[in-house]
């Protein structure tokens, strides 16, 4: 079995799974909040948590709620509102003493999955997906999602599986994959998703989800040093997007903080909610922001099997493939 996070292999975890929070009706004039809300799903990575990946998202999220323009957030009374919700399963260091009792302690170590590989199949899946559905009820739909590592790769999932509503063929291809995945989207397609060292899930079990190819714009974000997820899991993962966008930068398996490669991502998630949906003025975007990389990306539209147009990136920090059809 290869593993996607070959320095993990032997690691001895043992599982334990927490309760899905319970779908709480939401009353009528609570619905009309959420609903002028500007909302954000954020998945972390393997033995992280909700509050632990809010740490480490917080300077992207910061950028992001600065970076939007009046207009777009006049679409959103109710503000921007990031929602980090902890996998449904905690992962447990199995105790070298052979104490029984420390392995029934709660650690704050969670995943959506537990097996670290491309080979086999995630049995845990299922109750990921139907955690989602429930704290999508609770919280109301996003209009995106960001994810990092396993959370990337669950992100890409959720995209897909968002779509199965208006892309043919996507809600019989989950239906019928070796795996099946039956339970109903808990919404309609979303505007984007930004994957930091996101992987396919195993071809063998999860097929549906990366054919037909994923309509939802996604930016991929990969390390040049990251020996977790390498860039061939990330290309492999690229690959399934009719409507990508591939940026590499220098470091390893982690999100950046450096302006310079942060500030291309927010660009992308601006792009999606901006008209006439791309970034014009691109010196001018510049001259505010004190960076050298921007982004030009027409608007998603996941009805439309449509290419993005152009990606204007220039660092030497950075490097970006465009995404295109063939």
């Amino acid at each position: 079995m290869h593993s996607v996070f070959p320095e993990m292999d032997g690691c001895n975890f043992a599982f334990a799974s927490s309760p899905l929070p319970s779908t709480i009706p939401v009353p009528a004039a609570a619905a009309e909040t959420k609903s002028a809300q500007l909302r954000i799903l954020m998945l972390h990575g393997f033995t992280q948590s909700g509050p632990s990946f809010r740490v480490k998202t917080r300077k992207l999220t910061h950028l992001i709620k600065h970076s939007l323009s009046p207009a777009i957030l006049g679409q959103y009374p109710g503000g921007i509102k990031f929602l980090y919700p902890t996998g449904p399963l905690n992962l447990i260091p199995a105790d070298q003493t052979g104490d029984e009792a420390s392995h029934q302690e709660e650690s704050d170590n969670w995943a959506w999955w537990r097996t670290l590989d491309t080979t086999s199949q995630y049995r845990e899946l299922d109750s990921t997906f139907q955690r989602l559905t429930d704290y999508i009820s609770l919280h109301g739909p996003v209009d995106g999602v960001i994810g990092f590592s396993q959370g990337a790769a669950l992100a890409v999932m959720f995209a897909s599986w968002c779509e199965s509503s208006i892309v043919p063929g996507r809600e019989f291809a989950l239906a019928t994959q070796e795996a099946p995945l039956t339970i109903a989207a808990p919404q309609g397609p979303l505007k984007f998703a930004v994957c930091f060292a996101g992987f396919k899930g195993t071809e063998q079990y999860y097929p549906g989800f990366y054919e037909p190819k994923i309509e939802t714009p996604i930016m991929h974000i990969m390390g040049r040093l990251d020996n977790m997820v390498t860039e061939k899991h990330t290309m492999d993962l690229f690959d399934t997007c009719a409507n990508g966008v591939l940026m590499a930068h220098d470091g390893g398996h982690y999100i950046p903080l450096q302006y310079n490669i942060l500030l291309p991502a927010v660009a992308f998630v601006e792009s999606m909610f901006r008209e006439p949906y791309y970034i014009k003025d691109v010196d001018g975007f510049m001259r505010d922001r004190k960076a050298d990389a921007v982004l030009e990306i027409p608007k998603a539209k996941v009805e439309r099997r449509n290419s993005l147009k152009s990606v204007v990136l220039c660092s030497r920090h950075i490097k970006v493939i465009r995404r295109r059809r063939y």
